[in-house]
């Protein structure tokens, strides 16, 4: 598991063994390292406004446990259980929330970052979000749904959709590179998307 801050260029690793390391680059060096488990760390996503990193531990099988760790001072803040490792586990651009997505018609689940209590945005189910992407005011939510390959965009509070954009079925590995394309794989092909046509924008053969 891997995370960046782009403003002060610590990388962020989190590795089999649970533990957390922090490096610097250039060169690259190891700056601390931090035992945050007994578990595996899968997932992270780092808040951008603070010292904060989400992460999702896991054994694998039948523990998994998402919890937020202030890196700067080696304290977590809340852990809780989770049914599974998430497909997609975002920190929100002003640190409001963190979202994690399950293999589930009610995909999406809020995360208050301070306690880990729910958020009441987007209730209603609408299909398995294989990526999302949060705007930077955080007003607007665009998730892609692989079985159909559509993406929505929401207006996030009130929870209302407010465009659909068709695209290809079945991306995966999407990762937004900035606010309009992300890069993924489509069977045996590297793939560039335009989120807001749902466009094939390039391709490649992996």
């Amino acid at each position: 598991a891997l995370a960046w801050d782009a403003r002060g260029n610590p990388l962020f690793s989190g590795g089999g063994d649970g533990t957390l390391r922090i490096w610097r680059n250039e060169p690259l060096r190891l700056l601390r390292k931090i035992q945050v488990s007994d578990l595996p760390v899968r997932k992270s996503s780092l808040n951008p406004k603070s010292s904060e990193l989400a992460l999702v531990q896991s054994d694998g099988n039948s523990r998994h446990v998402l919890s937020v760790l202030d890196w700067e001072t080696s304290k977590r803040k809340f852990s809780v259980d989770l049914p599974e490792v998430p497909l997609v586990l975002e920190f929100s651009p002003l640190g409001s929330f963190v979202v994690a997505s399950k293999t589930d018609w009610k995909s999406l689940t809020f995360f208050d970052p301070d306690d880990g209590g729910r958020l009441s945005y987007l209730q209603d189910g609408f299909g398995i979000v294989s990526f999302l992407m949060v705007s930077s005011s955080e007003n607007t939510l665009v998730s892609y749904t692989p079985s159909s390959g559509t993406f929505i965009y929401w207006d996030l509070k009130p929870g209302r959709q407010k465009q659909t954009v068709r695209s290809v079925p079945e991306l995966k590995n999407l990762t937004a590179y900035n606010t309009r394309y992300a890069a993924g794989t489509l069977g045996s092909e590297f793939v560039v998307v335009d989120i807001v046509t749902g466009a094939v924008t390039a391709s490649s053969k992996v």
